[in-house]
């Protein structure tokens, strides 16, 4: 789970009424953060920085216990803050030093932990805060932050003002939004999760949390292997291929539907590009889809799974009335690229056309065409899923998966390697694939993202777009491997 602020403060509030102090919940925390940072960091002089709430009262416990340990440790706080609860019990539970957080001189110090404001934070810093934590961050001090860096919003991701940029970031229970959305992951340096002794039931009982996209979350949807299937039952996907010029899209898109594990694969294309595509690909068939009337006698082919329109399609009325025909047959489809485009240009008649078996796959300029901008990017691609009445993933270093019922999966996996022209297209034909394959249509996206991820990790450097495809059919064969030892 990725945790809101309000889903965070519930959960606390939950453990406090089943019987567990505050207080406890601030030691647990206090000795994880102790723990991590004397396991990762040779002894040294210590700065603590406490701010007046419970996470400054996590900081009060963490010099104490570093202290106990050994290791120099000074607080530095704002003489005018009062801590009251459970962070003024924590503070009166601490007799080190202390200083003015006016007065911190980097250079005395080796390490700066930083519980000055946690994740519930909604407004910018104030001075002195900021200054001492952008003074650390000058001297090179590395950082250690208690929940997120101070000035993060924990729910959104956004950077309030300022923020320091973390060496480590330690986090209870499960991670924030935060720790997995951009800007704020960029601060966030490693970040680890440690138990603090919550219940299970306490997170089971959270509505509309979002999940980290990984395979736990998926895997029992991830099609089998069957003996006694044939081509067509591993899925038919169709990719409608585009012009003479522009014939490269839909050959990446139609080879990861392949290599994601599709029995079959089509590219239907007018009559002047099909031999292009046919010389291209000796795997891939080709279907001519010139008039109106070829068109609808091929997609009543029942056979057909799953289609894949826009990498390369053109922005055209044929790729429009080819995309509204293939919406009105009610299979899954991937929306993509010149396709988004498309419905961007012809709103009034494609928009009403979506549906739940639909993924569109928007980066975030092709998101700006399609739907409207206010809002967090988590605001805005759940708006844009529940307008659309299908699955949105809105494509970036963290990408978002999300249903048009509110399900929303953030995947944080991707290597900065994608960020090559083509990688796009791979990844409309590996969710293609996936549908065609059976998976419904959020786990498919998910998978297909994570898949496409995992691919790119294996191969390191891209040096184009295709380098993906072994790896997509390599790491599609151990999940179908993992899904075979779960049913056993």
């Amino acid at each position: 789970m990725l945790l809101s602020n309000a889903h965070a403060a519930s959960i606390d509030a939950a453990v406090i009424e089943a019987g567990t102090p505050g207080t406890v919940l601030m030691e647990h925390a206090g000795r994880a953060v102790t723990r991590e940072i004397t396991r990762r960091f040779a002894p040294g002089r210590c700065i603590v920085l406490c701010g007046p709430g419970n996470n400054g009262g996590d900081g009060w416990v963490v010099a104490r216990r570093l202290h106990s340990a050994g290791w120099p440790a000074v607080c530095a706080t704002d003489p005018s803050w009062s801590p009251t609860g459970d962070a003024g019990a924590a503070r009166r539970r601490y007799d080190g030093p202390v200083v003015d957080l006016h007065a911190v001189r980097p250079q005395e110090f080796d390490l700066a932990i930083d519980a000055l404001f946690g994740a519930g934070l909604t407004r910018p810093l104030d001075e002195p805060v900021t200054g001492a934590l952008r003074a650390l961050e000058s001297a090179g001090t590395p950082i250690v932050a208690v929940d997120v860096p101070s000035g993060v919003d924990g729910t959104n991701g956004d950077v309030l003002g300022f923020a320091p940029h973390a060496a480590l970031t330690i986090t209870f229970g499960s991670l924030k939004i935060a720790h997995a959305l951009a800007p704020a992951r960029a601060y966030c340096g490693d970040v680890v999760c440690r138990a603090i002794g919550i219940a299970r039931r306490h997170y089971d009982a959270l509505q509309d949390c979002p999940l980290h996209d990984q395979p736990a979350i998926w895997l029992d949807a991830w099609p089998e292997d069957r003996a006694q299937d044939n081509k067509y039952d591993r899925g038919h996907v169709v990719v409608l291929g585009g012009p003479t010029s522009m014939t490269g899209a839909a050959c990446m898109a139609a080879r990861a539907a392949e290599h994601a594990g599709a029995g079959l694969v089509t590219i239907a294309c007018d009559a002047a590009s099909l031999p292009i595509y046919a010389a291209k690909l000796s795997s891939i068939m080709t279907h001519p889809l010139d008039t109106a009337e070829a068109r609808d006698v091929f997609l009543a082919d029942r056979r057909i799974a799953a289609f894949v329109v826009g990498p390369g399609a053109g922005v055209t009325a044929h790729t429009a009335d080819a995309l509204a025909a293939m919406l009105k047959t009610r299979k899954p489809i991937v929306v993509d690229a010149d396709a988004l485009t498309v419905i961007a240009q012809d709103r009034e008649r494609l928009m009403p056309l979506l549906h739940d078996a639909c993924v569109l796959t928007p980066h975030e300029g092709e998101f700006a065409r399609v739907f409207a901008q206010e809002g967090t990017r988590l605001d805005r691609a759940r708006r844009a899923a529940a307008e659309a009445a299908c699955v949105l993933v809105l494509k970036g270093g963290d990408t978002l998966i999300t249903a048009a019922d509110g399900r929303l999966l953030i995947n944080t996996s991707a290597p900065s390697t994608l960020a090559k022209a083509g990688t796009g297209d791979v990844l409309a034909g590996t969710i293609g694939g996936l549908l065609a394959r059976g998976m419904p249509s959020l786990e498919a996206a998910g998978a297909g993202v994570w898949l496409h991820a995992a691919s790119a990790r294996h191969r390191g450097t891209l040096a184009s777009a295709t380098d993906l495809l072994p790896g997509l059919r390599k790491i599609a064969q151990a999940l179908t491997d993992a899904r075979k030892a779960s049913i056993r």
